[in-house]
């Protein structure tokens, strides 16, 4: 039976398993942290982390390769043409980055953090040919957004991509408590493994919900989430802490606009001075 438990982390194994946070955010997507201080902050607090930036890898690329202290789990976040956010895990880096190169880096517009131009169709069935464990992101976010599965459950065709999907995301650190129960009666209705993360942009947000599973490699891990029961153990986190971890990625959209306007004020000036003006005797 599934344990799913509303309360403050317990960071110690539990009958020899170990904690992983599988939703965390770099300076890739909204936050201002690293991937190396992340991980930090998971070492220190005896954990495992999976970094899940938006329709990017670079921050789990930067991530120090001679860590042997954490258990890292390849993954990324990614949002198609349409549908809801989707989680992928990864056995190895080498799956990661294959399907990064296939399916998602060819697919991102100007903002990469936007949908991407892949149906979903094509996206799960390119995470499955990978081996990815694969588990939809917080299926019940804000009602105004058009990520909000509630969008989609009356399409018959996306009952046919739910068989492509093996868990579902049912307490995510961001979320309203309401939210949440709804996402764990959504998974249980439709028979899924069930994933916990605290979306965290900051390094004290890092490890606030739980998802165990054996230790030994990332592999390993998700095989135990495919075959057993989930233990899932965390607790939202409260409206301010969120409201202040989002507005982390302000500062870094400010600096994207304004080295955009650099760009396009040097192309007017090279436009004006490679203008040749002729003075008539």
């Amino acid at each position: 039976m599934n344990k799913i438990i509303f309360k403050k982390k317990n960071l110690l194994d539990i009958s020899g398993l170990i904690g992983v946070d599988m939703h965390i955010h770099t300076q890739y997507s909204g936050s201002l942290f690293s991937a190396n201080q992340l991980l930090n902050a998971a070492k220190k607090k005896n954990i495992g982390l999976a970094i899940t930036d938006h329709n990017d890898i670079a921050g789990f690329l930067e991530i120090d390769i001679t860590n042997k202290d954490v258990l890292l789990i390849p993954g990324i976040e990614v949002t198609a043409k349409e549908g809801p956010d989707i989680l992928f895990y990864f056995n190895t880096v080498n799956d990661l980055v294959l399907f990064y190169e296939k399916y998602v880096k060819p697919y991102r517009g100007i903002k990469p953090q936007h949908r991407l131009s892949i149906s979903l169709p094509i996206l799960l069935k390119g995470g499955r040919k990978l081996n990815a464990f694969i588990s939809i992101a917080h299926p019940y976010i804000s009602l105004s957004s058009d990520k909000n599965i509630e969008r989609y459950l009356n399409r018959t065709r996306f009952f046919e991509l739910l068989k492509l999907v093996d868990a579902i995301e049912i307490i995510n650190s961001h979320l309203s408590r309401r939210a949440n129960l709804k996402a764990i009666e959504l998974c249980q209705k439709y028979g899924k493994k069930m994933t916990g993360g605290s979306d965290a942009r900051s390094t004290t947000e890092v490890g606030r919900i739980l998802t165990y599973g054996v230790s030994k490699t990332p592999k390993d891990f998700l095989d135990y989430l495919r075959g057993n029961d989930t233990i899932i153990i965390g607790k939202e986190n409260n409206f301010l802490n969120i409201l202040l971890s989002h507005s982390q990625g302000i500062p870094k959209r400010f600096v994207y606009i304004y080295k955009n306007l650099q760009k396009k004020i040097k192309k007017i000036n090279n436009g004006i001075n490679n203008i040749n003006i002729k003075i008539a005797p």
